[in-house]
């Protein structure tokens, strides 16, 4: 009995795929997120309440704007806080713009170069130079619309408790509008790209219970569930082999993400794509996110109220929403003068963690041990867009 230990390549963060072989062939499989844990749910702990999104949103720069939103609701739950609604609609818009730029970066950058059997984009740009630069610039609408609905395309500011600082210039606006409507014509085709059975190797669907929060509530296994009462479906624990706490809902996987969504909300199948279906619904939901921001610009917002007073108070707030990568969730304990008592953050990654493993054995147990094995695992895990530092923010007691 051997053990091997791969890293991960084109994945944010670091981490490892653990294969153990037996006579040539594999007999157990683990995934191990190797970031350095990084506490934001103890950091955040003693701070008045206005200062958590903005640190929250450090867990990750292309999670931030997920994170900070995320964060702002559920401190407003707490608080009692209802924001205007050009405050709502415009985080909105920069959480459509979050979800362009997140997909994009994974699709050509992470995933594409699997599709040509490259090592890098360095590789990839020999092949599909047309193709990886449509990435890259799809990805900076991303950033734009971030950039501009946020105050910033990483770590966006203008997203506060209470609503947000400021409403865009009119030009900016304007200039978001013209290049979605140009890629609103333009991505039809090269969705295809990611949408082309042709395109994966072979994969069995995806056994894991399906998760997404809407309206308020956990969807989970053809179920809604209230928001309080995450923890009885997202059951953490503790692993001696990874810095992550995994998630499950009584010893099942749990599965988060692009394709959970598909699968409760449109009720689509795997289409034999298997994991890389995760793939071609994140394909889907870009032409959905640009149509999406098309259409924010329809609506009629009163801009002269962009936030409401916020007095501290004693309470709990917990507030979810579908980041790009799955479902996000955010819980704080306030005291009665607005610091932090206790928090939680639970990330798609740290949810699908479980999954990633259960996929692998799906997949790949008892195949031959070669060279090929571990670039097959790799891909595997790349499927599933993990965020490695978002899912290691936990100090274990």
């Amino acid at each position: 009995m051997t053990n091997r230990y791969e890293l991960l390549t084109r994945v944010e963060g670091a981490g490892e795929v653990q294969l153990q072989i037996d006579a040539g062939r594999l007999v157990a499989v683990r995934v191990a997120m190797l970031d350095i844990p990084r506490g934001f749910d103890r950091l955040v702990r003693g701070r008045h309440f206005s200062e958590v999104p903005r640190l929250v949103s450090r867990v990750c720069a292309i999670c931030s704007a997920a994170h900070r939103v995320a964060a702002a609701r559920a401190l407003e739950q707490a608080l009692g806080v209802s924001v205007p609604p050009a405050a709502s609609a415009l985080r909105e818009l920069l959480l459509l713009g979050a979800l362009i730029e997140s997909h994009a970066l994974h699709l050509f950058l992470l995933v594409y170069p699997d599709m040509h059997r490259c090592d890098s984009v360095a590789e990839l740009l020999a092949i599909a130079p047309e193709q990886v630069k449509a990435g890259l610039e799809l990805r900076q609408l991303g950033c734009l619309i971030q950039e501009v609905a946020g105050g910033r395309a990483i770590h966006p500011p203008n997203v506060e408790v209470g609503g947000v600082v400021a409403w865009p210039d009119q030009n900016e606006l304007e200039e978001v509008f013209k290049q979605l409507c140009h890629w609103q014509g333009r991505w039809p085709a090269l969705q295809g790209l990611f949408t082309d059975g042709n395109a994966y190797p072979s994969s069995h669907p995806v056994e894991a219970l399906d998760l997404m929060v809407a309206n308020g509530q956990l969807w989970h296994d053809g179920a809604k569930w209230p928001l309080a009462d995450y923890a009885g479906i997202l059951q953490g624990v503790d692993v001696d082999y990874s810095h992550a706490r995994q998630y499950r809902h009584n010893g099942s996987p749990l599965l988060a993400g692009a394709l959970a969504r598909a699968r409760l909300m449109a009720g689509e199948a795997d289409n034999g794509l298997g994991v890389f279906a995760q793939c071609a619904a994140q394909a889907r939901e870009i032409g959905e996110a640009i149509d999406s921001s098309i259409a924010w610009f329809a609506g009629n917002y009163d801009a002269r109220q962009l936030s409401v007073p916020v007095a501290p108070r004693a309470g709990f707030g917990v507030a979810a929403l579908e980041a790009p990568r799955g479902t996000l969730l955010h819980a704080y304990h306030l005291a009665a003068d607005g610091t932090v008592v206790d928090a939680e953050i639970i990330t798609p990654t740290a949810i699908n963690q479980l999954a990633m493993e259960s996929h692998l054995s799906s997949d790949l147990m008892g195949e031959k041990a070669d060279d090929g094995l571990s670039a097959w695992a790799a891909q595997i895990v790349r499927a599933f867009d993990p965020c490695i530092s978002c899912a290691v923010h936990q100090i274990r007691s």
